[in-house]
């Protein structure tokens, strides 16, 4: 929670919601979990992903990915990053900011819980502070930029590599 009362869990769902709905018009089952999930135990997708954003500390911006440690998924959870790696900074225009990329994502507890064959990846999609207008306003770049990832993700994996 930022000092003005801006609330990370309000961000994620909306953008998660977003992404969701991309995915769902082009013809994917999604679903959209909370953090803590019963259901993220065994869980097997095509692809898992977990979205957040990162602290209100001032004079911060970009926005940093991490794959999944499951060793079964390894290359497909990497060839995944690499891809929203791709189509967020082309969507919303931010530079990765990889040097704040901590233990709790690679070390995110779903990783833990997932099936070890799903592919899976965290995004920390902006800071809350220097990224706050395209966080709150451009949602829909946001959403955009990791649908696309996704679904290009799906479609390597389903055999259209036209991406």
């Amino acid at each position: 929670v930022c000092p003005d009362g801006l609330q990370e869990v309000d961000l994620n769902l909306s953008i998660a919601r977003k992404v969701a709905d991309r995915l769902r018009d082009a013809g994917y089952r999604v679903e959209v979990l909370p953090e803590y999930s019963p259901k993220l135990d065994g869980y097997q997708a095509a692809a898992f992903l977990s979205i957040h954003n990162d602290s209100c500390v001032a004079g911060l911006s970009g926005y940093k990915v991490a794959p999944s440690t499951a060793l079964d998924a390894a290359d497909a959870s990497a060839e995944l990053v690499a891809l929203l790696y791709a189509h967020y900074s082309e969507s919303t225009g931010l530079k990765p900011h990889l040097n704040t990329i901590t233990v709790d994502m690679t070390d995110y507890h779903a990783w833990r819980q997932i099936d070890p064959g799903t592919p899976g990846a965290i995004i920390e999609c902006g800071f809350m502070s220097d990224d706050r207008a395209l966080l709150t306003e451009g949602v829909d770049r946001v959403s955009t930029g990791i649908a696309n990832g996704l679904l290009a993700f799906l479609r390597r994996e389903a055999g259209d590599a036209t991406d």
